[in-house]
Parts: C-alpha cells; structure tokens; sequence
C-alpha cells in the first residue's frame, strides 16, 4: 500500500540540518542580515536593513536643517537603528524555530558565505559612514579655552558643510587642526574675518575700531598685561589677509589663538559647531544634563 505522505527529513543526511534560533539571532543583532543568510531568508532582511541605515542617517543630516532639534533627531536615529537589529533578531529566531526539524542546506549555507556577506555589509557600512561624515562630525571638547559657552567633555555635532553653504561670520565657532600641531583639534570663536582690522586694548577687542559686545568672553585674571609684554591683553592693530580668520578662545586669559600663532585658514576649518549632543563630567563622573541639546553660539 502506497504512503503519498511526504517523509520526514532523514537528520543523518549532510544536505539537512537544523538551524539554531540563538545563533540565528545572535548574528542578526551583530551582523545583520547573516542571520536570516543562516535561516535562508536573506531576501526577508534586505528592506529592514536599509532602513536601519537610512532613517538614522537621515535624522542625523536632519540636524544641518534644524539644529535645536538635535537631541531628538539623534536619539530618534539611535532608536531606530537598534530597535531595526532588534526586530530582525527576533525575526531570525522565530524563523529559525520552524526549521529545528530539519532544514534543507542551500549553496549558500556555508561559512565562507556568512563571512563574505558579513564583510559586504561592513563595507558598506563604512561608505555610508564616510558619506555622512562628509556632512556631520562628532567632535568632544578637550579643553577650557571656550569656557563658559564650551565645557570640558562637552561632544558636539559639527557642521562640516557651513563654510561652502554660508560662509563663515564673525561669532561662529569652528573646529580645526591646531597650526602647530595638526593632530590635534581645536575649537575657537570666529572674532573678525578678511579685510578686517582688529585691535585689543587692556582686553576690549575692536574690529575696524569699533568695540565688540562679547558676553560670551570671560576674564580670570584682573591683570592687564602691557603690549610689549605679550599680546594677551593688548594687541595690534592688524588687517586680517584676506581668506584667513582670526580666531580666539572666549576663556580669554586661559587660550592659546590667533593673538599667539596668527591667522587661520579658512580652507583649514573642518566644520561649524552645531550642538552639545552629550556632556560628561569627569570630576564628578555624571552627565550634565542640563547642557545636553543645547545650541552652540
């Protein structure tokens, strides 16, 4: 008598295997989509993996347009990204649960396939990261020369794209390689630009001989040092060549700038500073809350 059921997958047959819903998960939440690769339903990932780079990175240049929404656009973009990994781990697990009794191995299901699936995906990964780093760039500051508008352990969002958008004025603050050190990163105030004369006198900065309003410049030392002595309080006056900027720290009596090592180029600015996006405290070994999503100006 003939049995047209179809027979059971025979576990001893190389060509079937069970797949395991924790492996299966665990490479979709580290290496997506090789998780679903293992359960053979790669196809299933693809949408949900784009979409776990490019809502976030989206969000991230949405800060360029809107900047006082920072704080929510990059919580939103990290929120996305990983609740995306979340979901495709589960998926790969639950699919995985429905292969436990025996699974029919595909050309692919082999480990040179997962590792070279893995490394496109890397690969990828990091031309997108260029692509957004063209635009948007992390930057923590690692000293008190802007004191107080800028804190040590404040990590900002810099607009690298402002100088070609709009150009740079006097009172942006930028991010650039120290002259004399191009390794590290500096970041200072814009104080006068090209074509402009500036002088200091006992602390007071003019520009083309009018004083500045500078709320944001701060002086610890009540001591006005002559101008023979060091430019620190008394400088100039002197024209800024054109396509240069000179540039000063608002910790006046704390900074090493412009008044000690001369103009900047602005070609040699990298970015605009947008937003604190995180402020840490090292003294106190908490976040500042307070500062976090605040605009830079």
């Amino acid at each position: 008598m003939s049995n047209d059921s179809a027979a059971p997958p025979d576990r001893t047959d190389p060509a079937t295997a069970a797949r395991r819903p924790a492996l299966a998960a665990l490479a979709d939440l580290f290496v997506p989509p090789v998780g679903h690769l293992y359960v053979g339903e790669v196809r299933r990932a693809i949408l949900p993996l784009l979409a776990a780079y490019l809502v976030p990175g989206l969000l991230l240049l949405g800060i360029l347009v809107r900047p006082s929404l920072a704080t929510v656009l990059s919580v939103a973009g990290v929120a996305t990204a990983l609740g995306i990994r979340v979901f495709l781990a589960v998926d790969a697990y639950r699919l995985a649960r429905g292969r436990t009794s025996g699974y029919v191995l595909r050309p692919y299901n082999r480990w040179f396939a997962y590792v070279a699936l893995a490394l496109l995906v890397w690969i990828g990964g990091e031309a997108y990261k260029a692509v957004l780093k063209s635009y948007l760039q992390a930057f923590r500051i690692p000293s008190r020369s802007m004191m107080p508008t800028l804190l040590v352990g404040d990590f900002l969002f810099v607009d690298k794209t402002a100088r070609g958008r709009q150009g740079l004025h006097r009172g942006d603050i930028v991010v650039f390689p120290f002259p004399q050190d191009p390794t590290k990163n500096f970041v200072d105030r814009v104080v006068a630009t090209g074509g402009e004369t500036i002088e200091i006198r006992d602390k007071r900065v003019l520009v083309n001989g009018v004083a500045l309003e500078e709320p944001y410049a701060t002086h610890a030392d009540p001591m006005v040092k002559p101008g023979g002595y060091e430019p620190r309080d008394n400088y100039g006056p002197f024209t800024v060549p054109p396509g240069e900027l000179f540039v000063m720290g608002d910790n006046r009596d704390n900074a090493n700038d412009s008044r000690y090592w001369g103009t900047l180029s602005e070609r040699a600015v990298r970015g605009k500073a947008l937003v604190i996006y995180w402020s840490w405290n090292d003294s106190q070994s908490s976040p500042r809350w307070d500062r976090v999503g605040m605009l830079v100006r």
